[in-house]
């Protein structure tokens, strides 16, 4: 591949333009040929000689839209330019296809006027956690703030890069966001029945289908004929769903909860939900004086299965408590919870530093008392980890695998010798 001179971009072609050019856009038919036949040729398969390593192209690193969609212009697909972040500006697209996932996702959407474009999604849910099928069904409507367009390589279309989840939001076709769209994207709230969309978020509960809940949950509030009583009963199972989803966040606003007016507000359930969810997003004192009321309380009825779970995650959070303050550990427990997907239930101690600048170097950590050796000063979890997998194919036992490029963003793996 020849060298790329400063400032220039490929086009599909493999011809080298200029960042800021205009794409040369094929019509959406072709476009929608191309992106079928791409999808065609995606390994799906394995056999006893080879096993496929998905993998996902990396490129250059770019920062998140740090603003609000409503302080944004929006702007279509014929305004994109080649290489070029378009700061200031999103863009609002529907799913024509059906997505595909081969270490990133990829979809081909269409603008308010009907042009395509496909979209690379990095950094999506598991395919074990949620199906891609279920992450972006066709239709779906996205906003992707500040877009980046590219050619990720020679030969291939041009792309939306999103490389941060923040970046992109997707919506139901009754959301806010789509009421009132140009192109007709939104769904008629006026149709929707407050008791029928919780009785399709019930069914999606029990099902386990947590986005599904959360969507016909997130219809029923909008319902004309949602009545107080029924919100904030739909909340508080929106709430669980989203805890299922690992949105803490989005589950304790769902609950409204506050320590220092927890008691009689709400039932114990969804009391338990809120302390469940600072405890997963690491606020343990938080979690803490939540339980604490919980646990002491007389005017909310709950069994005693449910007061020992209380107590149960209460005692955990008086230990992340302990540990992030004074840094006393068990090591031994903490090795044995080690497995090929670690989850570490543990806090972080970084109590003796702090980050401060150094002058001339940038960055550095700094500790904020006197130590001596054999002083722990950190205890902080990995930011990423990586594992061989469990089960390995026979031809491959007693050896590591060579590492071999592949075709289309996938690496093979290959006995040695063979």
């Amino acid at each position: 591949m020849e060298e790329m001179p400063p400032d220039s971009a490929y086009h599909p072609d493999g011809t080298i333009g200029q960042k800021g050019d205009s794409p040369r856009w094929s019509g959406r038919a072709d476009q929608i040929e191309n992106f079928d036949r791409f999808i065609a040729k995606l390994p799906c398969h394995h056999n006893d000689k080879e096993e496929i390593l998905k993998t996902a192209y990396a490129c250059n690193p770019f920062a998140p839209c740090t603003r609000g969609l409503t302080e944004l212009r929006g702007m279509t697909q014929s305004e994109l330019r080649l290489d070029s972040h378009h700061r200031g500006r999103f863009i609002a697209l529907r799913t024509v296809s059906k997505a595909v996932r081969w270490g990133l996702v990829d979809v081909l959407a269409e603008d308010v006027k009907g042009e395509v474009v496909i979209v690379h999604l990095h950094c999506m849910e598991h395919e074990e956690r949620r199906r891609v099928g279920e992450l972006v069904p066709e239709g779906t409507v996205m906003f992707i703030t500040e877009p980046f367009l590219n050619v990720p390589w020679p030969g291939s279309d041009y792309v939306i890069r999103v490389i941060h989840l923040s970046d992109v939001k997707m919506v139901d076709a009754f959301d806010p966001l789509t009421q009132g769209h140009p192109a007709g994207w939104g769904g008629d709230v006026a149709t929707l029945k407050a008791e029928e969309e919780k009785a399709k978020g019930n069914d999606a509960m029990k099902a386990r289908k947590w986005n599904k809940a959360v969507k016909f949950y997130s219809r029923a509030l909008l319902a004309p004929d949602i009545t107080s009583e029924l919100a904030s009963v739909t909340k508080r199972n929106r709430a669980q769903a989203y805890l299922h989803l690992g949105q803490y966040d989005a589950t304790i606003s769902d609950i409204t909860i506050r320590p220092t007016d927890v008691v009689g507000k709400l039932n114990f359930k969804a009391i338990f939900r809120g302390a469940e969810a600072q405890y997963k997003l690491g606020r343990f004192k938080e979690a803490t004086n939540i339980l604490n009321a919980l646990r002491n309380t007389t005017t909310i009825a709950s069994t005693e299965a449910e007061k020992a779970t209380a107590t149960s995650l209460f005692h955990k959070c008086e230990a992340r408590v302990k540990e992030m303050t004074t840094g006393e550990y068990d090591f031994i427990a903490m090795r044995r919870a080690i497995t090929p997907k670690p989850r570490l239930d543990f806090a972080t101690y970084d109590a003796p530093v702090k980050i401060c600048p150094s002058p001339g170097k940038g960055n550095g950590l700094f500790t904020t008392k006197a130590v001596k050796a054999g002083d722990l000063i950190l205890c902080e979890k990995a930011f990423a980890h990586t594992s061989l997998a469990q089960r390995r194919p026979e031809w491959d036992k007693g050896s590591l695998p060579q590492m071999m490029p592949g075709e289309n963003g996938n690496i093979r793996t290959k006995k040695n010798g063979l």
